[in-house]
């Protein structure tokens, strides 16, 4: 009887804060390592202050009135919802452990009317729940992170890119980004990414609401600060033909959150010039001290080979692929 081992899951509220200090100690020291988090993650404090304002969303599993994992959602528009991590202090009969704390998400859902679209990126050691939640009727996208490195090696790739003057044809040219130009970019990432694997577990890519959302929360720096002057914008005329946003997650790790052309102006390598054009305006921004980078980074649809072969014509390197999880309501009743 002395090993008997007692489960209870519960939704994580201001009377847990007594019991979960050690668990989030634990994740925080290893978020960098075993997660691959680019910043550190708020302090346990804040942690609860988001709980409070509902921000985020957790869910604790206890044995024997002990938490030895969580998990933490996000609520997203148009009621999707996304796992920020999984955390156990350890793995053991971790498969039981990932099973009780998604049963217990599902049926929060299910009791909230949540029904589209739940999404998980198995960052890290997460990866090690991929199996499990395949049973549990998850699907997959494989997604590609490749990565410019800013650092003494590459000096003279950052040299050279940072020299990039981009020919365009009559009628075309290229701006940074303004704000006169956001209904028309929402237009073209709700076109070009809707018939997307992106859409599958971001569905706010299926509807232009959903698509203002995400550019809203790109210029607003809610996914890191936006460099509206390393942005690359693709106009025929006064039309937006294309595009390249660029922000910083971390004071020294800028990314490319969207590449995207009209799909009747691709094959003219327009994504190529876009990137390498933001990739030049980074390069500077580095070389005269105005950002200090560790490296540039921007994440695809793994065997993507337009994507491939664009990013490694403009000296990326191909760094870790993950997968993309996600539970549609609309496919499992």
């Amino acid at each position: 009887m002395a090993n008997l081992k007692i489960y209870n899951v519960e939704n994580v509220t201001t009377s847990h804060k007594n019991v979960m200090f050690d668990i989030y100690k634990d994740f925080f020291n290893k978020s960098e390592v075993d997660y691959a988090f680019e910043s550190e993650p708020v302090d346990f404090y804040k942690f609860f202050e988001c709980i409070e304002s509902r921000l985020l969303k957790s869910i604790v599993l206890l044995e024997n009135a002990k938490p030895v994992a969580f998990l933490i959602y996000t609520m997203m528009a148009n009621y999707s919802v996304e796992i920020n991590l999984i955390h156990m202090f350890n793995f053991d009969n971790y498969e039981n452990k990932l099973v009780l704390l998604i049963s217990k998400l599902l049926k929060n859902l299910k009791e909230e009317r949540i029904k589209k679209t739940i999404s998980y990126p198995l960052i890290g050691i997460q990866d090690k729940y991929f199996d499990v939640l395949k049973n549990l009727n998850f699907e997959s996208v494989e997604n590609s992170i490749y990565v410019f490195p800013f650092n003494e090696e590459n000096e003279e790739k950052i040299n050279n890119a940072s020299h990039f003057e981009p020919q365009l044809n009559d009628g075309f040219h290229i701006e940074v980004w303004n704000n006169d130009y956001f209904s028309q970019v929402v237009k073209l990432l709700n076109v070009c990414f809707s018939p997307e694997k992106d859409a599958l577990y971001d569905n706010r890519y299926k509807t232009e609401v959903g698509t203002r959302d995400i550019l809203n929360k790109i210029i607003d720096s809610e996914y890191g600060i936006f460099l509206p002057n390393q942005c690359s914008i693709l106009l025929e005329g006064e039309k937006v033909v294309g595009v390249c946003l660029a922000n910083l997650t971390t004071f020294q790790i800028a990314n490319i959150p969207q590449v995207a052309i009209l799909p009747q102006y691709r094959g003219n390598k327009f994504g190529t010039l876009l990137v390498r054009n933001t990739l030049a305006k980074i390069a500077k921004a580095h070389i005269y001290r105005v950002l200090n980078l560790k490296e540039l980074n921007v994440t695809s649809i793994a065997n993507h080979n337009c994507a491939l072969n664009m990013y490694i014509e403009n000296g990326f390197e191909l760094a870790t692929t993950y997968n993309q999880l996600y539970y549609n309501f609309n496919y499992y009743k």
